[in-house]
């Protein structure tokens, strides 16, 4: 099975904490999810906005990284009493890995594994610093 590589926008998914921060009305969320690719296909990509399937995967690699458990919601919340929200926009996605039927490749009930690393960490190539977050349907 042979690989291409094709250059794309990506465009952040509605878990993205940017519409929190911007304060989006609902009818400008309405709006932009009309130009959101509205196909569901396995995506796989380098870089770029993830396609989240639960919640934002840049608060969750923030919050577990300095030790807050985020398998409920509990963790979300003592993470933001703690203050460490505002990290959340100091993480990069280096590589997004859909599941995807065709090739055998299941991750958890149809989900995707996600590569993040620090703004920092990536620009000084340590890559030891990188988190995976799965997240399922």
């Amino acid at each position: 099975m042979a690989l291409a590589a094709t250059v794309e926008t990506s465009l952040p998914s509605m878990n993205d904490g940017l519409f929190r921060d911007l304060h989006v009305t609902r009818e400008e969320f309405d709006a932009y999810l009309k130009i959101k690719d509205p196909f569901k296909r396995p995506v796989h990509c380098i870089g770029g906005h993830a396609d989240e399937i639960q919640g934002d995967i840049r608060l969750e690699a923030q919050l577990v990284s300095n030790g807050i458990y985020c398998g409920d919601g509990k963790g979300y919340a003592r993470g933001r009493e703690k203050g460490l929200d505002a990290g959340a926009s100091d993480w990069r996605l280096l590589l997004q890995v859909d599941s995807e039927e065709r090739i055998g490749m299941y991750w958890g009930d149809c989900g995707r594994i996600y590569f993040l690393i620090r703004q920092e960490d990536l620009r000084h190539r340590r890559f030891e610093k990188v988190w995976l977050i799965l997240q399922c349907t």
